[in-house]
Order: C-alpha cells, then sequence, then structure tokens
C-alpha cells in the first residue's frame, strides 16, 4: 500500500474500527471512519476514495445497499470493496459478491490478509486510473493536433510544477500534473470557453478519474484574481489557481508581454512567481 492511501472504514463498532484504522495508519494509511451507511455513502460519493472497508450490519443503511448504490454509480466503479462480517454464512457471501464486491472477511478480521488484500486491490485501481489517464492524454494530444497546438498540454503541466515549486506546494503533486494534462479534454466537443471545463469534467468522470482533477478540469478557465487562492492550507483551491496562471502563460503571456505586466502591477503575481513567470516566457 502507497504511503498516503486514502481508506474509508464503514464499521459501527468503535473497537473494530479503531483497530483497523491504527494497523492501517501505521502502514502510511489516511484513514477516516463512519459509523453508519448513510454517511459512509455521503463520503465517497464527496471525496475521492482508494479503499472501502465496510461492515455488513449498519446503521441506517447496511452494508449491501451501501455496496449496491456504490456499484451503480459510475464515478464510483473502479473503488474497491473489502467487506467484513461477524456473519460469514453463505447466503452473505454470495449476496456480497453479487454486488460486486472485492474481497469478503470474516470478523475478527486478521490484520495481516486485510493489509495484503488492500495493498493488491488498491495497486490494481491506480494501474487501472493510470491507463485510463494515459488513454484521455492520448485522445487529448489528438484534439490540440485538430486545433493546431501540439503540446500544449504537456506545456501547462511544465508551468504548473515551476510554480508549484515556487508557492512551495511541491508534495502530491499527483492530482496537479492529471489535470494540467487533461484539463482541455472538452475541446474534443465544444470550442467554447465557458463550455468546455465542465464537458472535460463530465468526461473525466465517465471514465472514472477522481474527483479532484475534475474539479480542476472544470473550473480552470476563470480569470486568476486577488481572490485567487494559492497556500498550503486549501491545497485544491491552490492547485487551481496555478493551473489558472499555468495556462494564460500559455494563451496570453507569450504574445503579450504588456499583459504580464499589468497583472504584476495589480499584485495577481508575487515577485517570486512573476520571476519565475517571466523565465517560463523566455523558454519555447
Amino acid at each position: 500500500m502507497q504511503p498516503g492511501t486514502k481508506v474509508l472504514i464503514a464499521e459501527d463498532d468503535p473497537n473494530s474500527a479503531r483497530l483497523i484504522t491504527d494497523y492501517l495508519t501505521a502502514k502510511g494509511a489516511l484513514v477516516t471512519w463512519k459509523d453508519n451507511g448513510s454517511e459512509a455513502l455521503k463520503e465517497v460519493q464527496s471525496e475521492s476514495y482508494d479503499l472501502l472497508i465496510l461492515d455488513l450490519r449498519l446503521p441506517e443503511k447496511n452494508g449491501f445497499v451501501v455496496a449496491g448504490e456504490i456499484r451503480n454509480d459510475e464515478r464510483l466503479f473502479n473503488l474497491p470493496i473489502i467487506v467484513t462480517s461477524a456473519f460469514p454464512d453463505e447466503q452473505n457471501l454470495l449476496r456480497s459478491y453479487q454486488l460486486g464486491v472485492d474481497a469478503f472477511l470474516s470478523k475478527p478480521v486478521d490484520l495481516k490478509k486485510l493489509f495484503l488484500l488492500a495493498k493488491n486491490l488498491t495497486s490494481r485501481k491506480q494501474k487501472n486510473e493510470n491507463k485510463i489517464k494515459e488513454a484521455l492524454v492520448l485522445l487529448n494530444e489528438y484534439c490540440e493536433k485538430k486545433l493546431n497546438r501540439p503540446g500544449h498540454a504537456v506545456r501547462v503541466e511544465k508551468n504548473c510544477l515551476s510554480l508549484a515549486a515556487a508557492y512551495q506546494l511541491e508534495d502530491h503533486l499527483a492530482t496537479l500534473r492529471a489535470a494540467a494534462l487533461l484539463h482541455d479534454l472538452g475541446l474534443i466537443f465544444t470550442s467554447s470557453d465557458l463550455e468546455h471545463g465542465p464537458v472535460g469534467a463530465e468526461i473525466a468522470q465517465m471514465f472514472g478519474v477522481k474527483a479532484e482533477i475534475a474539479y480542476l478540469i472544470e473550473n480552470h478557465h476563470g480569470n486568476i484574481s486577488q481572490t485567487t487562492k494559492i497556500d498550503s492550507e486549501e491545497v485544491l483551491e491552490s492547485y487551481l489557481g496555478i493551473l489558472k496562471i499555468a495556462e494564460k502563460i500559455e494563451e496570453t503571456y507569450r504574445n503579450s508581454i504588456s499583459s504580464f505586466e499589468q497583472d504584476k502591477e495589480k499584485g495577481l503575481l508575487t515577485p517570486d512567481v512573476a520571476s519565475v513567470i517571466a523565465e517560463l516566457i523566455m523558454t519555447t
């Protein structure tokens, strides 16, 4: 299991939840716990997770209902699910697998076995996501050729990495890099500045791309302003600000030094960042 793997535990027994949480946290996972099915379902629908560990007997919505709704959600089809149950009879086992869960463990849970399953399932999920991203990047490159601007996304990615370093936001850049490479995906179907972000986000989500990446794709085309947030406390909004600036370098600053100077005078760019942008503008 990679450090930083995001795991959601849906478990109404606090002792079981604490035991699994402590073990996986020690292995480097980022663990969130919900003690009922409704809250667990809301959590996976609003935040991106790499794995769900799901008890069957949960209040409000039981594990069967949660698993069924997840497998019917096109955004979550790739989420690995490990079911845990104190009632490992054949009926529960068969029903769980019919709903599409990936593994079934009886309680008390063997933590070493759980970790190995988690490691294998999250690794497979990451490989699948990488293949999807590669396919979408190729699709985006095809679109760039049609628009006669090959290499645009790669240049935006390079700009993003340079800006992230200037803002000292260099940890966990996979989300920013993926969004940079896919930000104009919507131009395959529309040329509108207002529409291609949401269209691209919808395409990305249809293929199971993480919600954070889709959010950046959807909103990347807004103007930078005094309210653009770039700080270490709100990483996703910071990435969005960086992506907006990175795009503006390619679409405006390279062709209009006066626009760059005006944004500096307005205070939209800090001196350190303006220095990085000046270097990027001078490179091909």
